[in-house]
């Protein structure tokens, strides 16, 4: 059995991307960028947040909010591109976009685990959040095995990026919070935005997507031309735990929606 999990086929396992530019060297530079971007908005933040500590936290989500914008953009792109019907139909088809795509994922998940690990609980003063830290190791793996040893579910990647449009309004809430503009329309057009593209994407579009690419993967795993197992078994696992998670948070942002609108009644 653990022969079986841990095969690899290396007829699979070829990166060719025609391109000056690899997708390490993309990593590389959103993970640098990353740092930049934080470095600048921390001075920022500092003048016009509630104390130090919500300074830190309103600077790292500017970094997941640039994260979130990017990744939705590239993958709706790629998406809505002509190459997309390719993509979706063949797990190992190769796209010079989508590899930039997962390396900058890769390189901001990377920076993410560093902050929670190393620098906010010193900034803040507080433990380290061990679900984020989860939840970053589990996307930088995702990421990483898009690209390495083989290019694999560019498309299904990309369906899953676009869960990013949620964590859009959710740093700018973040941010909100963190300089103490909790009140006022602005503020609660942010959380209804929140609420729509939550259940619109990560439900509408993620959910049933994943419904229908689990009998696909299931086939690939079968037919012995995957080129990796534990690969395959990791991605269906990952799938299964953020659909999971998804669905929980799903009933949670309806629930308090719910009560919200009882209330104002």
């Amino acid at each position: 059995m653990m022969g079986q999990v841990f095969s690899y086929n290396a007829s699979k396992a070829s990166l060719i991307i025609d391109d000056d530019l690899s997708p390490a060297a993309f990593a590389v530079g959103a993970f640098s960028t990353c740092w930049l971007v934080y470095l600048v908005s921390l001075p920022v933040f500092a003048r016009v947040a509630k104390k130090g500590a919500s300074a830190a936290q309103a600077a790292v989500a500017v970094v997941g909010l640039c994260h979130a914008v990017q990744a939705v953009a590239r993958s709706g792109y790629v998406l809505l591109s002509p190459e997309a019907d390719a993509l979706r139909d063949d797990m190992y088809a190769k796209s010079t976009m989508v590899a930039h795509t997962f390396a900058i994922s890769l390189g901001f998940f990377t920076w993410e685990i560093c902050m929670e690990l190393f620098v906010l609980p010193t900034v803040t003063s507080s433990c380290t959040d061990v679900p984020q830290v989860a939840h970053g190791v589990a996307c930088a793996i995702c990421y990483l095995l898009g690209l390495w040893p083989a290019p694999f579910l560019a498309w299904m990647g990309s369906v899953m990026l676009l869960n990013e449009a949620s964590t859009v309004p959710l740093t700018v809430r973040r941010v909100m919070l963190e300089c103490g503009w909790s009140k006022g329309a602005l503020y609660d057009a942010v959380q209804l935005a929140f609420a729509g593209l939550f259940l619109g994407v990560r439900i509408g579009v993620a959910l049933p997507v994943s419904v229908w690419w689990w009998p696909q993967m299931l086939q690939l795993l079968r037919s012995g031309e995957v080129h990796s197992y534990g690969v395959g078994v990791y991605f269906l696992v990952a799938n299964l735990l953020l659909t999971g998670l998804n669905i929980f948070w799903a009933f949670l942002i309806i629930k308090k929606m719910a009560k919200a609108l009882k209330k104002k009644d």
